[in-house]
């Protein structure tokens, strides 16, 4: 967690060992090549072993800002997996802020237009708001962000 300054996941993967479990799951038998088959020899243990939703339940520490997306119309990944990720790391470190934003959408997000552009723009926004972006980064002109030259607050151009 300490190697980050915010993280923002769409439509992620959070409990393999429960999802992997249950074959009536769409795409569930084809993941068991990738991940394994938890109904077949040491599989589970080794599933566990890289469950975020398992990992996040002993972390012990805060998580940095986390900002979950899951599409409620997603046939791929579980909605209800981000919920139970967010609930186990606040469980486990009650300082970590980790977001849900469930939405109506697809595994991929609208395709075009304005709804494409929301989708793409929430967590940027979201990373930019809480990391380190833009530290000592220069802009289109030269000048460090803050300094002159650069655009204040306000949306004016600097002296």
């Amino acid at each position: 967690p300490e190697l980050f300054s915010a993280v923002a996941l769409d439509v992620p993967f959070l409990d393999p060992l429960f999802t992997l479990q249950d074959a009536a799951l769409p795409l569930t038998v084809n993941e068991w090549e990738e991940f394994g088959n938890p109904h077949e020899g040491g599989a589970r243990e080794a599933i566990a072993e890289f469950s975020p939703l398992r990992r996040a339940s002993a972390l012990g520490r805060a998580l940095p800002p986390t900002l979950l997306r899951p599409a409620l119309r997603d046939a791929r990944t579980g909605w209800w997996e981000s919920f139970k990720f967010a609930a186990a790391a606040r469980f486990s470190a009650p300082a970590s802020n980790v977001v849900v934003h469930a939405d109506d959408r697809g595994h991929f997000g609208p395709a075009a237009g304005r709804a494409h552009a929301d989708d793409v723009a929430l967590p940027v926004a979201w990373l930019l708001e809480r990391g380190d972006a833009g530290e000592g980064v220069p802009i289109a002109d030269g000048a460090a962000a803050g300094e002159g030259g650069a655009a204040g607050e306000d949306g004016a151009a600097g002296e």
